[in-house]
């Protein structure tokens, strides 16, 4: 899936949209890896954990993480969870007693135009991870995440008119969808979303790479 463009970043606050941009516009402050707590909205699978521990265990620089304040003291992870789990294994492991990592702490989450402060989140995370290595069941996620997402926009620029074709006609919406927001042509959705049809014993296949995503779709 290419790099996410056009409406989606237009919905994310001010301050958020300057992060998507350029990370860089917000000071690093260093907080114990154990007050940030994994985000439940993360829905990436994460791998090498072990190695990148291995890694971290060699030299310790890492870029920082992205973390929204919860309020009670912890911060909770919008980008970052793999450097994280890592940090978290070196200190089960015994290797260190506890970690400071360099973070980027963003403002809360807003409401914006038709998108709930919880939607907006949503975005900054698929953001963060725009530029990641995705399995094409990380894909699939991402598509049924940002659908509701993609409508509500869609409404809004409907109702302002904005998606006429200049002869009365609005584009439809699973063109816009995956033009507008998922960079992809509406047949490769189309594809992607036929996987949602697997059953659960397929989908476990899948992910073992025993069939490949040609036959899946298929299927």
């Amino acid at each position: 899936m290419k790099k996410h463009k056009g409406s989606m970043l237009s919905y994310l606050n001010t301050a958020t949209q300057n992060a998507a941009v350029q990370r860089s516009v917000y000071r690093v402050e260093n907080i114990d890896a154990e007050k940030i707590v994994p985000n439940e909205k993360n829905f990436y699978s994460i791998e090498g954990i072990e190695e990148m521990a291995n890694s971290l265990a060699v030299s310790d620089h890492m870029a920082p993480l992205e973390v929204t304040a919860n309020g009670d003291g912890t911060y909770r992870l919008i980008s970052g969870e793999r450097r994280l789990s890592a940090t978290l294994c070196r200190i089960r492991r015994g290797e260190i007693d506890k970690a400071e990592l360099p973070c980027h702490v963003l403002p809360a989450f807003e409401a914006k135009g038709a998108l709930s402060a919880e939607q907006v989140e949503m975005l900054s995370i698929i953001f963060a991870n725009n530029y990641r290595q995705k399995s094409t069941l990380d894909r699939l996620r991402e598509v049924q995440e940002l659908e509701p997402i993609a409508r509500a926009i869609y409404q809004e620029e409907k109702e302002k008119g904005v998606l006429s074709d200049g002869n009365g006609k609005n584009t439809p919406f699973r063109t816009f969808f995956a033009e507008q927001i998922l960079a992809i042509s509406p047949a490769a959705l189309q594809r992607l979303k036929a996987l949602e049809n697997l059953s659960d014993e397929a989908v476990a296949v899948f992910k073992e790479g025993r069939i490949s995503k040609s036959v899946a779709t298929e299927l």
